[in-house]
């Protein structure tokens, strides 16, 4: 196994197979992170808002019961906007390193 390419779990092993404990990294990459921006549980509850509205629609007498789908399909949308107009730091354009030299 390569260690560049092997997980975490294994490229500590494969480090002390070989013996060389002092290079075993501290923990995972923190590129690898997973940052939650807002949409993908946004885009869900949408869809289950909408989803919710056309199955109650089609199973129940009342022609209104579909406006109980528009509870989470607000809040889906809020979520969408939120995540729409705040963006996270590390988007911002960042400045060159100062030249030390």
């Amino acid at each position: 196994i390569h260690p560049r390419t092997a997980s975490f779990g294994e490229n500590i092993i494969h480090h002390i197979d070989r013996g060389d404990i002092g290079t075993i990294l501290a923990g995972p990459s923190t590129s690898s992170a997973f940052i939650p921006k807002g949409t993908t549980g946004g885009l869900v509850t949408l869809f289950v808002g909408i989803a919710l509205g056309i199955f109650l629609k089609s199973v129940s007498g009342d022609p209104h019961v579909w406006t109980i789908g528009l509870l989470p399909g607000a809040v889906g949308l809020a979520l969408l906007i939120s995540a729409a107009l705040t963006k996270p730091i590390d988007d911002a354009p960042r400045m060159p390193p100062p030249n030390t030299h």
